[in-house]
């Protein structure tokens, strides 16, 4: 091998890559517990930091303008809970205390229906022990064994909801250090990029970054006018729980059709559960139809005009996806990725159709040696008689565009004969 000449890897690039992806995918899988907080706070930085560099350029320090940013943004969410929350409280708690008279009265009201299909209604425990039979020592043995389970469900909620008050805590404090430093962490993993990709690189962080800045952003503002529109649509037609209703709603609402099928779903529960008239529950699916219209025509065009988002199909399956694989952490990274995989996706689909594999499109003069297969030319081909042959060209004859069958032929082209040409002919070769 001579100097100049580099020895070729003995593994492929494209397979150290794939493998360096999937390693890294499998330290996300098993780490995903601790990684939630910190890829919580880190997404939230990337959505501030352009507010944050705005007060920047009013001569605003950072870390000021940081501190008072997260501070407005905590206030902000501290005022709402504490407006919301105790509503929704009282609402729950009326709810759930005239619920078993409301059951019993929707009870009674369905009792004839039963009896009229056959169905035996016990009237006494021992009536129900006696149809029940050899099932009740079975049901007495679940129950105990059940016991168990619930306790051990108990104490794991128990770690899950202090896990869970813990990572609120981290989350802003993260979200502070990420964003004082974000600019400088970007710039470092910037220069840590070859200079022969770094174009191609930012390109693609480009496009990936408006992708996702605008979804979720739009996104958010969508979320929270639904979550207020369904609390107060449901409030004026009377429906129990309805500023809880909402909240849900809007929290879910960013799954596409997931938040409308709940807000509807749960309304019509919770009015059919406390005995509402057909017209309570004829008011609740024009409420809903109403804000449906109104946040697919009006909000959302508004909001999301000119943005290239994600569709549904992706976001969906991207949730279902990344939740699956890494629980709560995948559902706050399953937008993200669903964002860089349509981008990736979309630049190779391009390149692919520059490239030699794909070919070009025909020329005007490409065009007119393919023939055509549109209907008119097809039938109009099949018009053509076919049973008439060509005529053969004769020797010494060519055929001309103003030639007249009338007119004899030329014999000015026909090749000389004999001696009349005045050229010795050649004798044949001897075979001596």
């Amino acid at each position: 091998m001579s100097s100049g000449e580099h020895a070729r890897p003995w593994v492929p690039r494209w397979l150290l890559v794939v493998a360096g992806v999937a390693l890294g995918g499998y330290l996300v899988y098993l780490l995903r517990g601790m990684l939630t907080p910190l890829v919580a706070a880190m997404l939230l930085a990337y959505l501030l930091d352009p507010v944050v560099d705005r007060l920047e350029r009013w001569h605003i320090p950072r870390g000021m303008a940081i501190t008072v940013l997260l501070g407005a943004l905590l206030l902000v969410l501290t005022v709402v809970l504490l407006l919301v929350l105790p509503m929704a409280i009282r609402e729950a708690v009326d709810f759930f205390k005239h619920l078993p008279h409301r059951v019993d009265v929707t009870w009674q009201k369905m009792e004839p229906w039963l009896v009229a299909q056959g169905i035996t209604i016990p009237s006494s425990f021992a009536e129900l022990r006696g149809q029940l039979g050899d099932h009740v020592g079975d049901l007495s043995h679940r129950i105990v064994s059940s016991a168990g389970g619930v306790a051990t469900y108990v104490a794991n909620s128990t770690v899950s909801a202090v896990n869970a008050i813990v990572t609120l805590i981290l989350i802003p404090i993260l979200a502070f250090y990420f964003l004082y430093d974000f600019d400088r962490m970007r710039s470092a993993i910037v220069d840590l990029i070859p200079w022969s990709y770094r174009p191609l690189v930012l390109e693609i962080t480009t496009d990936i970054d408006q992708v996702v800045a605008q979804f979720i952003r739009g996104q958010l503002v969508v979320m929270g006018l639904l979550a207020v529109a369904y609390s107060v649509g449901y409030s004026i037609v009377g429906v129990p729980l309805a500023v809880a209703i909402g909240m849900l709603a809007g929290a879910v609402s960013f799954i596409p059709h997931v938040g409308g099928a709940v807000a509807l779903g749960t309304a019509l529960l919770a009015c059919i559960l406390t005995g509402a008239t057909w017209l309570n529950l004829g008011l609740v699916v024009v409420v809903h139809l109403a804000i449906q219209w109104t946040e697919g025509f009006v909000v959302t065009p508004r909001i999301m005009a000119g943005q290239v988002g994600l569709p549904a199909v992706w976001v969906i399956l991207a949730l279902l996806g990344f939740g699956e694989l890494f629980g709560f952490l995948g559902v706050v990274i399953a937008v993200p990725a669903a964002a860089v995989i349509k981008t990736l996706l979309v630049r190779a689909i391009r390149a692919y159709k520059e490239s030699e594999h794909y070919g070009s499109a025909p020329t005007d003069h490409d065009r007119d040696l393919v023939p055509a297969l549109d209907p008119e030319s097809i039938a109009a081909a099949n018009r053509l008689p076919r049973s008439v042959p060509a005529p053969p060209l004769e020797l010494g004859r060519l055929p001309s565009a103003t030639s007249d069958e009338g007119l004899p032929p030329d014999t000015s082209m026909e090749p000389p004969r004999g001696g009349d040409s005045g050229v010795d002919e050649v004798p044949p070769r001897s075979e001596h």
